[in-house]
């Protein structure tokens, strides 16, 4: 069952642009993981230090195997440590 997640990250103006260009850089290897069915970045219309992610893997190893990756250690390594807010949020798909 694919399972989904959101991740909202709050960043003070001096770190957005690193953390973005960060994101930005690692989207499409994600993207190419074997069980990521989407992922995309956003940006908050009304406060541009805030970043929102989307995405979903196709069941529990996909996401076990992504968070494993080089690119999620990236992100732990160059965008955690300057995020001042994290909202994090799983969800399992519901078959319609």
């Amino acid at each position: 069952m694919p399972i989904g997640m959101s991740v909202v990250l709050r960043f003070a103006p001096a770190d957005t642009a690193t953390a973005q260009k960060v994101l930005t850089e690692v989207t499409q290897p994600i993207r190419d993981q074997p069980g990521c069915l989407f992922f995309e970045l956003h940006r908050s219309p009304e406060d541009e230090n805030v970043l929102f992610i989307y995405e979903q893997y196709a069941d529990e190893s996909a996401t076990e195997a992504h968070m494993a990756s080089p690119m999620f250690k990236r992100i732990q390594d160059e965008v955690f440590p300057i995020v001042e807010d994290r909202q994090f949020n799983q969800y399992d798909t519901i078959e319609a």
